[in-house]
């Protein structure tokens, strides 16, 4: 099993695409053009390099409503894994939102 680096951004994208996630239950797999990304406390922002390209993004389904479509603007604090960048489960107040453009 391959381990990453303890690292958490904060990540601002658009969203591209929306579809359940085909392994974990209770997530839906985000495709985000990302627009920005930035340091969260003192670890490292491993989400820096995707600006400008899309990543897939994971999410807990029950954060998302039915604001999370295509073209919506997703705002959210992630780390990035082997598997991809994943979304907090349980976000600080202030640190998730999405916004129609």
């Amino acid at each position: 099993m391959v381990q990453s680096t303890d690292n958490y951004s904060n990540l601002t994208g658009r969203i591209v695409s929306r579809s359940p996630h085909p392994r974990l239950a209770g997530y839906d797999k985000l495709i985000v053009m990302v627009q920005a990304t930035g340091p969260v406390d003192t670890r490292p922002d491993l989400l820096a390099s995707t600006i400008g390209a899309s990543v897939e993004l994971t999410v807990p389904r029950a954060l998302l409503g039915d604001q999370a479509q295509s073209g919506a603007v997703i705002r959210t604090r992630a780390r990035r894994t082997p598997e991809g960048a994943i979304a907090d489960r349980e976000p600080e107040p202030g640190t998730f939102e999405i916004t129609r453009a």
